[in-house]
């Protein structure tokens, strides 16, 4: 008997458990529960902006130095960083940026000899794998940097805060390692056309003014041309972090897909 009503106990509370949730879920679906407003861009549209950190921007971090170096800890207010790097040695010059809560989270240069250049580095995914990130103003921990070098070195670090870009279509070229301007990109699909004339590797990496990785438009070895799609989901400002040997040159153009009038002329026709 007591077995009997133990169970009769148990089902009730199933029973009203089952309930709660039918009526949560109603409300969720009726539209009762106050939802906020949309997000920046309307959801309707299906095109948000993309929102980044607001200006003024921070001030340069700066360090230099001769020879293997661990910085002093500095704080970080975003996800983007854009790191200027100049390295006077024969040998190898390599900085890794660690969290005090993650330790290694990105391996920053990797060089051999001189060596001066910017690049566009990202926490996003190295910070969001341990879900340690903080969607507040500020990161939730500090950082420093692990520097190997042979030779006098200096490093800048910028937390840039961009407010106009490039309107596309768009064509950027340059030579070597570089962090590109801002771009402004509306949704949709984009042709890349890339070209690299060097013998190295050559990479090139997307991200919007958040720090969100978007793609890889590149990442080949040697000599090279072809187009790839972008799809874009959100409008807004984004930049190109390109790696080349310092001699190579390479071009990069983003553009709607063009339409094939020819053939739309000859249907009519």
């Amino acid at each position: 008997m007591q077995k009997l009503k133990y169970e009769e106990r148990v089902i009730e509370s199933m029973r009203s458990v089952l309930v709660v949730f039918i009526l949560v879920f109603s409300l969720g679906f009726t539209g009762c529960t106050d939802s906020g407003p949309l997000d920046i861009g309307d959801a309707l549209s299906g095109c948000p902006n993309v929102v980044g950190p607001s200006p003024p921007e921070p001030a340069i971090i700066s360090f230099s130095g001769n020879n293997d170096t661990i910085t002093p800890m500095f704080n970080l207010g975003q996800l983007l960083l854009k790191f200027h790097a100049n390295h006077e040695g024969d040998g190898h010059f390599s900085i890794v940026i660690y969290g005090t809560e993650d330790e290694y989270l990105e391996l920053v240069f990797n060089e051999i000899g001189l060596f001066d250049s910017q690049v566009y580095v990202s926490l996003d995914l190295a910070l969001f794998s341990f879900e340690t990130f903080d969607h507040t103003p500020g990161l939730s921990q500090d950082f420093f940097l692990e520097v190997s070098a042979n030779g006098p070195w200096t490093i800048d670090i910028f937390q840039p805060r961009f407010t106009t870009g490039l309107d596309e279509p768009l064509t950027i070229s340059g030579t070597g390692t570089t962090a590109s301007e801002a771009i402004l990109l509306d949704c949709g699909l984009k042709t890349v056309t890339v070209n690299h004339a060097g013998e190295g590797h050559f990479s090139v990496v997307i991200y919007d003014i958040a720090g969100e990785y978007i793609d890889l438009l590149a990442n080949e070895i040697g000599t090279y041309s072809g187009s790839t799609i972008l799809d874009i989901d959100s409008k807004g400002l984004y930049v190109l972090d390109i790696s080349a040997d310092a001699d190579a040159n390479w071009d990069v153009s983003i553009g709607e897909i063009a339409s094939n009038s020819s053939n739309t002329e000859n249907e009519t026709a």
